[in-house]
């Protein structure tokens, strides 16, 4: 199918024959049933289901392959069990947790009150919702007389725990949603699932063939060094996280350059070690390392750039900290040679992170590496035929990796992409651009 891709005013993906989203597309959500089990939520799309829900040691509930699954089918898809669209309001007791709550006592939602306190909560922030609940317990009592369902504080403050902890944003849109039976899929730093949202319906795809009896896991979060990532998810969702990447120690964005082979040095299970050569660091070396990290955080984020042309650095482009400082640098007008930067760095550290834990990073900067080129060619007039044909090839790039991992299904790759394609066109290019920040 190589060549074959969307053009502009295409209604569908023709690799996959379906419709693209559109942005402003309005959904009806009036013939939508009040599910009550989770079997009914799944039993429409998959016949024959490809999970069970399974009580896993340490974990609670969680979601297991029940069939060997192929790299890019889709696992599940689930229309939203309530929804707000729009902009996070700035009221914090009217925000968006507050309309996801009320759409489920007045019945605007797919399933009822006392079904949502099934969804997992935290209780390290049950103190913290506090005020949130009894914000919400008054109001509703007092504008609560057209509700169909009666407002119970036991109840409301399991329901507030378990949407802080579990609503997910949209794609396309603003706006939050929660998902019950997505809400049951665990977390993994190397996770086996990617997921995407098409107007209200959430969808799971195989980032790697799965086989029967295995986790099916998604990440919850943008990667971080391990013990920011860690912390976020204890503070946030309440559970250690046990994966491979983090039991072992492993962290592959701690990256730091072997003065032996010129390869990667991180920590992994054997403590900090050239992932090239096997060199052991030393206790010296590691100081020297953390001594670093230190020293550069110290720097304005806009300036951290400048890090890399440190003569005695030992910071290596892959470490999180240099590269997501020069990525911020790629994209301002006073990078000198952005191509120079994009293709030695940028998008090898992204096929690193792409090859290790199925991050969406990849198209991400394949898609910002396409813009960049783009304004580029405005400047660099005798170079406008190169970098446009090159800026195509990297929204190909970008568009083939998420059709690989199963999000060309819903028509969600195609319509990235012929939204990036909108700016070949005319002066487009000189305003502002959307970025998908995918990693």
């Amino acid at each position: 199918m190589a060549g074959e891709y969307p053009s502009p005013g295409d209604m569908v993906d023709k690799r996959y024959d379906v419709r693209v989203p559109s942005r402003t597309e309005k959904i009806d959500r009036s013939s939508l049933p009040l599910f009550t089990s989770y079997d009914e939520l799944f039993a429409a799309e998959f016949p024959k289901r490809k999970f069970a829900v399974e009580e896993l040691e340490g974990k609670g509930r969680g979601i297991v392959a029940t069939w060997s699954i192929k790299k890019g089918e889709m696992v599940m898809r689930e229309r939203a069990s309530t929804v707000f669209f729009g902009e996070e309001p700035e009221d914090p007791n009217i925000d968006s947790t507050y309309f996801l709550i009320k759409n489920l006592y007045e019945g605007n939602a797919t399933i009822t009150p006392s079904f949502a306190t099934e969804l997992g909560q935290n209780p390290s922030r049950i103190s913290e919702f506090e005020e949130h609940v009894q914000f919400m317990l008054n109001d509703f009592k007092e504008k609560g007389k057209g509700f169909k369902y009666e407002v119970k504080e036991d109840e409301l403050r399991k329901i507030v725990n378990g949407i802080h902890t579990n609503s997910f944003s949209f794609d396309f849109q603003d706006g939050f949603a929660v998902f019950m039976g997505c809400s049951l899929v665990n977390h993994s730093c190397q996770e086996n699932m990617g997921w995407h949202t098409v107007g209200d319906e959430m969808i799971f795809t195989a980032l790697e063939d799965i086989e029967q009896g295995t986790e099916l896991t998604i990440s919850y979060s943008f990667p971080n060094l391990n013990a920011k990532r860690m912390k976020y998810y204890e503070d946030n969702y309440g559970f250690v996280c046990d994966c491979k990447l983090c039991e072992g120690g492993i962290d592959s964005w701690r990256v730091f350059e072997c003065t032996h082979c010129g390869g990667k040095i991180y920590p992994d299970v054997n403590g900090w070690s050239c992932h090239s050569c096997s060199k052991i660091c030393t206790k010296e070396e590691i100081y020297f390392f953390e001594a670093e990290e230190k020293s550069i955080l110290e720097f304005k984020f806009e300036s951290r750039f400048r890090w890399l042309y440190r003569p005695m650095r030992k910071m290596s482009p892959y470490h999180l900290v240099l590269f997501k400082a020069l990525r911020n640098y790629f994209m301002t007008n006073a990078c000198p040679n952005p191509v120079q930067l994009a293709e030695n760095i940028l998008i090898p550290v992204a096929e690193f992170h792409r090859d290790l834990s199925h991050g969406r990073l990849y198209a991400a900067v394949m898609e910002q590496y396409a813009m960049v080129l783009l304004k580029y060619a405005l400047l660099m007039t005798d170079n406008e035929d190169w970098c446009k044909r090159k800026a195509l090839e990297c929204l190909r790039k970008a568009y083939d990796y998420r059709c690989e991992i199963g999000m060309g299904i819903t028509g969600y790759a195609a319509a990235i992409y012929l939204e990036y394609l909108g700016f070949f066109e005319g002066d487009k290019i000189k305003g502002d651009i959307v970025h998908y920040e995918e990693y």
